[in-house]
């Protein structure tokens, strides 16, 4: 019950496509959604495949809860070797994609191969067609998306790259109906190396459930637990611009690209300039909630554009601590028409502001002089974009990502924000202790998405630390102590939200879903009887599948779950943040004893055969 049962499975290079049925042990073991996604990567990909090559795989999963009426069961994970990395490319987003595919009779797609020109995928149902895209080549994202609903109708719902994927940026991102972005570790990449430029969806088959009875009741029970939460309110009216405000009130922005841990004109980005320029005419504001959410993150803006009013999609936070304080840009109109390009271009915000962000300071350090890169330059932003989804001028330069660019730059690697490749986010670890920890363990690289440790800067009570995750010092963010337990908990609750197809939102930002509340949800769903320890395990041996695909592919632990030097070595000497270090090296050795590793971040035989795992590449020799 609540699965579709069938798999899609396509070859771009034969032109075949299959439906097939979803095994029984992939649900038992991994649900849904992200579970499905690095199981079906980690089983299926050769050993050693080019990130580019047609023998790459590049699945979207959905969850069990995806398209019921379970509080924002909205999430869609995409995954595949990433280009950025050379390790798992994993993102999850929300919105309606993932629904609609649901409705059209799949749990997944994995698709494969290289087609000789460039195609879309139409899945109507049981219709499912590769054609012909050649129309839509360079074409943005938004206009690839209004092209292709002209012809197949409104109702079909669009997951399109821009000219960075065609281009193969290696952090080219995909985005899914205007709004919804694949963005992290370069997805859009892979699927512009297959040749394929959109997946539009359309379904009109009901989900059903195991007890609809007793889902209704929970669904309503979760509704009031999100209703009452401190962060109900303020995330339905801000969006996550809330969570911006809350970074900045605990000093953990990253200013102008680590260096400085006080930026004095936020003012200009803040949650109320950007409210302010979210709301029309008549001060209401334009929501654009996901599916089946009631605490909408997501809005339209209405800003002016040569004179003339246009929309634009509200910049999440992420985006807005990137695309501002990390370059130095204290001005929301031009994040907010940054944020729109870099979604038409295709482009990950996130890894284009850490680039530019490092190449800025290359130039300060005269040490790039190729051209003119000051802090704060708002009219440099929206060309360098441009130059960057088509290759040209210092966009080659920054297509290649921080590591990369670090090579051609003696002295930089002290100041190259990544991790495993990956391009940190705008935050300042120095600030958020987890957060750091989680960035030097992200099984997709140096981020916090597939974590989320936003506890830490809430303004959490020790009591309330104590409840979750023993320590009650983890509510202090720039306390070390408790931060593995937090993080670990964090981690295992990602991996089972993103496998259900619950968007984290209501259970970190809100905190007002639990890890029983989605094993009661998951029950009603699908007939199985599931306990809180056990959806926890499911979430664990996810992310154990995650280290267990990068152990094969080259991670090392010693030299991969790191942070960047600066953030290991430097003092802020400003900031909320100001004297602070990071003490990686005792967060990290009390990770991997609670994760049950060896003291160097392999993993215990005995410890995956309690997974029901195995992996010759993953246990210490």
């Amino acid at each position: 019950m609540s699965y579709t049962n069938r798999v899609l499975r396509v070859n771009l290079t034969t032109r075949k496509v299959v439906s097939l049925p979803l095994p029984e042990q992939l649900k038992q073991d991994y649900l849904g959604g992200r579970g499905f996604a690095v199981k079906m990567l980690y089983e299926l990909l050769p050993r050693d495949t080019d990130p580019f090559a047609p023998e790459n795989l590049l699945i979207f999963a959905t969850g069990p809860l995806n398209g019921t009426v379970a509080p924002a069961g909205a999430s869609l994970t995409a995954a595949t070797r990433s280009p950025l990395t050379g390790l798992l490319g994993v993102d999850t987003t929300s919105g309606f994609w993932g629904a609609e595919l649901k409705f059209a009779g799949y749990d997944m797609i994995i698709i494969q191969g290289q087609a000789d020109e460039l195609v879309y995928l139409e899945i109507d149902d049981d219709h499912v067609a590769i054609k012909p895209a050649d129309w839509l080549r360079r074409h943005g994202v938004h206009d690839t998306t209004n092209l292709l609903q002209e012809r197949l109708g409104d109702d079909f719902k669009v997951a399109a790259i821009g000219p960075a994927g065609e281009n193969q940026v290696l952090y080219a991102s995909i985005i899914c109906d205007h709004m919804d972005k694949l963005s992290r570790t370069g997805l859009g990449a892979v699927m512009g190396a297959k040749n394929l430029k959109a997946i539009a969806v359309h379904g009109t088959r009901d989900i059903n459930l195991a007890n609809t009875d007793r889902f209704l009741n929970k669904m309503k029970e979760s509704h009031n637990a999100v209703k009452n939460d401190p962060m109900y309110i303020p995330l339905s009216r801000y969006g996550t611009t809330e969570l911006f405000e809350e970074a900045h009130s605990a000093g953990a922005l990253a200013i102008r690209n680590n260096q400085e841990g006080l930026f004095n004109r936020i003012i200009g980005v803040s949650r109320n300039t950007i409210d302010n320029l979210s709301r029309g005419p008549d001060r209401r504001l334009v929501e654009r909630p996901c599916s089946f959410c009631i605490m909408p993150c997501k809005a339209y803006i209405e800003i002016k554009k040569n004179g003339e009013p246009v929309l634009r999609n509200r910049p999440n936070y992420q985006t807005i601590a990137s695309l501002g304080p990390r370059l130095g840009i204290s001005s929301a109109q031009t994040i907010i028409e940054a944020n729109h390009l870099c979604e038409d271009m295709g482009l990950d915000p996130v890894s284009f502001g850490g680039s530019l962000a490092f190449l800025m300071e290359c130039y300060q350090r005269h040490k790039y002089d190729q051209d003119v890169l000051e802090w704060g330059s708002d009219s440099q932003l929206l060309d360098l974009i441009r130059e960057t989804a088509f290759k040209q001028g210092s966009g080659e330069l920054l297509s290649q990502g921080v590591r990369r660019m670090s090579l051609f730059f003696p002295g930089s690697r002290e100041f190259a924000m990544e991790v495993k490749g990956l391009e940190l986010p705008g935050l300042e670890g120095r600030a958020a202790k987890a957060h750091a920890l989680a960035m030097a363990v992200g099984n997709r690289g140096g981020d916090t998405g597939l974590h989320w440790p936003q506890f830490e800067i809430l303004e959490k009570s020790e009591q309330e630390a104590e409840d979750l995750f023993v320590y009650g010092s983890a509510a202090d963010p720039q306390d070390w102590n408790g931060k593995a337990s937090m993080v670990i908990w964090h981690e295992y609750f990602a991996a089972l939200l993103d496998s259900a197809g619950i968007c984290k939102h209501y259970a970190f930002s809100a905190y007002a879903l639990k890890p029983r509340d989605i094993a009661e949800f998951l029950t009603y769903a699908t007939g199985t009887t599931y306990r809180e320890m056990d959806v926890m395990m499911l979430g664990e041996r996810v992310s154990t599948v995650e280290r267990m695909f990068n152990l094969r592919f080259g991670m090392n632990p010693t030299t991969d779950d790191t942070l960047p030097k600066r953030l290991l070595n430097e003092r802020l000497t400003e900031g909320k943040a100001q004297g602070q270090t990071i003490e990686l090296g005792r967060m990290l050795q009390e990770y991997y004893t609670l994760r049950g590793y060896t003291e160097d971040g392999y993993l215990r035989l005995e410890y995956l055969q309690n997974l029901n795992l195995v992996s010759r590449e993953a246990v210490a020799h």
